[in-house]
């Protein structure tokens, strides 16, 4: 196996791992409701957004669909994930309080 094929079949197991990481955070917010369950919120939209660069880098990079845009959004998309996680972080600890 060639190391192309090999980084997207990870690409495409991290799609894998982020859809079931939805639904098991539906899952779980579903059950918690209120302020816990809006913080899962933020963690459903840093996932999606995670999953979204991804997506973003077999479409246009591993298997070239499409031509690259001028601008490369991969990164834009992985760092908000990031703050959405640091901004559900928060709203946990604040619960905690």
């Amino acid at each position: 196996m060639d190391v192309k094929s090999l980084v997207l079949m990870i690409d495409i197991l991290g799609i894998g791992v982020g859809l079931t990481s939805l639904w098991v955070i539906i899952s779980t917010s579903t059950k918690v409701g209120g302020q816990v369950g809006s913080s899962f919120n933020f963690v459903l939209l840093g996932i999606l957004f995670q999953m979204a660069a991804i997506i973003y880098t077999i479409i246009f990079t591993r298997l070239k669909l499409l031509s690259a845009p001028a601008l490369d959004i991969h990164h834009a998309l992985m760092v908000i994930g990031l703050i959405l996680f640091v901004v559900a972080a928060k709203k946990f600890s604040d619960l905690s309080r």
